[in-house]
């Protein structure tokens, strides 16, 4: 069961603090929505998470280990990254997408064996898009084209999955499989954690929310107590409230003065 922290985690960009001492621990059997507004730095945590950018200051531990004293591969085998639209410019099948998963723990460009099948297959099935294996991933819609890298993810065994705004340009349906989706891969043994900008989406689903705001955790903690109308107002600057509708919960937004 991977653990993944960061501990007063900052991060610059041209000479531009985009995160201030961050303070996040991310496990199993959880689904965790990293909220905030455009440039927050929501992504920035993700990809520092992952390794992809250096920190100024800060530590990331995997298991109680630097991140750094991690090798690529490893890192592979424990966190799953699922980009920002889901981008894959390959025109392979579906199946041989969900394969490729695998390499992580194998070598799939010159074949997968018996127990990696077996995965894929389970892979394609939690997913369902069993049906589009035979597709050109190129040819689908974004809704399923989001499952495919969903399924590689899974397919990668890991167990920390970090997915950068999975929903966002998906039709109700597609957000809502999605993310049924991602939390049903979480399990004993593993957790997901995605970037949301849809506030009713992150209250329904996820088990515990983060709120970044200009660099910095402004609140954590149950949906309940992260979506106040106090947060809602200072960090997205609107008079919004958390009810419940119909046994579903819905952040309710008053019109803005433009």
């Amino acid at each position: 069961m991977a653990r993944l922290s960061s501990k007063n985690l900052s991060v610059q960009g041209n000479n531009v603090s985009i995160l201030n001492e961050v303070s996040v621990t991310f496990g199993p059997e959880e689904l965790v929505g990293v909220i905030g507004p455009n440039g927050a730095g929501k992504t920035t945590l993700l990809k520092s998470l992952l390794g992809l950018l250096k920190p100024s200051s800060g530590d990331i531990t995997l298991d109680g280990k630097t991140l750094g004293s991690w090798g690529r591969i490893d890192i592979a085998k424990r966190i799953g990254y699922l980009a920002q639209g889901a981008p894959c410019h390959w025109p392979m099948t579906v199946e041989r997408i969900v394969e490729i998963g695998c390499s992580p723990h194998s070598l799939p460009l010159w074949g997968i064996d018996a127990e990696d099948r077996k995965i894929v297959e389970n892979a394609l099935r939690l997913t369902g898009i069993s049906h589009l294996r035979d597709r050109i991933v190129t040819s689908l819609s974004g809704g399923e084209r989001t499952l495919v890298m969903i399924a590689r993810c899974l397919a990668g065994r890991a167990e920390i999955l970090l997915a950068d705004e999975p929903v966002t340009g998906l039709d109700p349906r597609h957000q809502i499989k999605v993310i049924q989706t991602l939390l049903s891969s979480v399990t004993k043994n593993t957790g997901v954690v995605m970037v949301l900008h849809d506030l009713s989406l992150a209250a329904r689903y996820c088990t515990r929310l983060i709120l970044i705001h200009e660099g910095r955790v402004t609140a954590e903690g149950d949906p309940t107590s992260v979506l106040t109308p106090k947060n809602l107002s200072d960090v997205y600057g609107i008079d919004a409230s958390l009810r419940e509708i119909d046994g579903q919960a819905l952040v309710v937004c008053k019109d803005i003065r433009i």
